[in-house]
């Protein structure tokens, strides 16, 4: 008798964890171009050299910043097979300033992230035809410049909220990646502010010491992190549950060609900035959010696997990578917005890592997306 009720316990949780784990989840994610489906749904409108994918002339590329595709591009796509909804962006309560330029506010699903958005109201947009809204509100005491006084109330989170009556579900996954394009705009103030002598100084102590310290860009990193832990907060105090948000950090912005130089040069200044930047938001983050009960998905480990071995087996299975440095695009050429790789048709390019400067492949977003299933107990995917 105790044997059988032991064996009926093994099997009741056994189940029980195969019903958690093929369940089909409610899904939803805010964050930048990395997690993007297409928000700006209307840019191929208004801007006449937006391509089309070259294996069917007839289709226009998908206004995701990643390698083209027929299907599907970016990771929340191909974690759709899950779920259908996390592959529809959201763009209902966009600026106004975007609406018939490079957005039609139609789209109503699952994915709220937007190419340019920081944690902050100044974003990296296009003048006069996009400004991405902020991923979050602004955390108390912090306040818009008067030029971009109304961004903030088109943040993301909140126009979820004001779709689901003020309210965030205790059942819904919520997933935050952003932080990049904070960044890069640290990256642009310190190319832009900086004297040349400051630059020299540090380039010289970079040389000698190997040290990188920029107090200014470093400390707008660890803001840029409490902007994440105060987005997590924010979510939890309307409703959701902190065990079923996932939070992902930055990779090493080093690893990109960007950084690289397309690859000809793997230890310079440069690299050891990108990387400070992004090791003090994680760092931040790390401290910030894991007391709150939340999860982080380590995507600087993930992409750091595939630097250092040009493969990363994720849930038992190998993926190979050709290329791990170098842009399958062309690296003075447009973003991976409308960038195609030369020689598309010929398959060259379809295990590369980068698309452009900084964005990856449909092919690595296809196995991020098999990564974070992973993290999400996903078995059916």
């Amino acid at each position: 008798m105790f044997k059988s009720i032991i064996l009926a316990s093994f099997i009741f949780i056994v189940f029980s964890y195969s019903a958690f784990a093929d369940r089909s989840l409610n899904i939803v994610i805010f964050g930048d171009s990395l997690s993007d489906t297409g928000y700006a749904n209307n840019f191929h409108n208004i801007d006449s050299d937006w391509p089309t994918i070259p294996t069917n002339s007839k289709m226009l590329k998908q206004a995701t910043y990643s390698s083209p595709d027929i299907h599907y591009t970016v990771w929340p796509q191909y974690l759709s097979e899950s779920n259908k909804d996390i592959s529809i962006p959201n763009n209902i309560f966009t600026l106004p300033q975007n609406i018939n330029r490079a957005v039609k506010p139609s789209l109503k699903g699952n994915d709220y992230a937007a190419g340019g958005a920081t944690t902050i109201c100044k974003g990296i947009g296009k003048k006069g035809d996009y400004i991405p809204p902020p991923i979050g509100p602004l955390r108390d005491g912090l306040n818009c410049s008067d030029s971009d006084n109304t961004i903030e109330k088109y943040n993301q989170i909140d126009s979820y909220l004001k779709q689901h009556d003020n309210k965030a579900d205790s059942n819904t996954i919520y997933i935050i990646w952003g932080g990049a394009n904070n960044a890069f705009l640290q990256l642009q103030d310190f190319a832009n502010n900086q004297s040349t002598l400051a630059k020299l100084y540090l380039l010289i102590k970079y040389y000698i010491t190997g040290d990188v310290s920029l107090t200014k860009e470093l400390k707008g990193m660890d803001s840029a992190a409490k902007d994440i832990a105060y987005d997590v907060y924010y979510l939890i105090k309307y409703g959701a549950e902190p065990e079923n948000i996932y939070v992902i950090n930055l990779p090493d912005l080093g690893i990109t060609p960007m950084a690289t130089n397309n690859g000809k040069d793997l230890h310079s200044f440069k690299i050891a900035l990108f990387n400070s930047l992004s090791t003090a938001f994680n760092n931040e983050l790390k401290s910030g959010i894991l007391p709150l009960g939340v999860n982080i998905i380590d995507s600087q480990k993930f992409f750091s696997t595939i630097i250092r071995n040009k493969k990363v087996k994720v849930s038992g299975v190998e993926y190979k990578f050709s290329d791990v440095r170098h842009s399958a695009c062309d690296f003075s050429g447009p973003n991976a917005l409308t960038c195609i790789p030369k020689d598309y048709n010929s398959g060259k390019y379809d295990k590369y890592l980068f698309a452009g400067q900084i964005h990856p492949t449909s092919y690595a977003h296809k196995v991020l997306a098999k990564y974070i299933a992973s993290k999400l107990n996903i078995t059916n995917f």
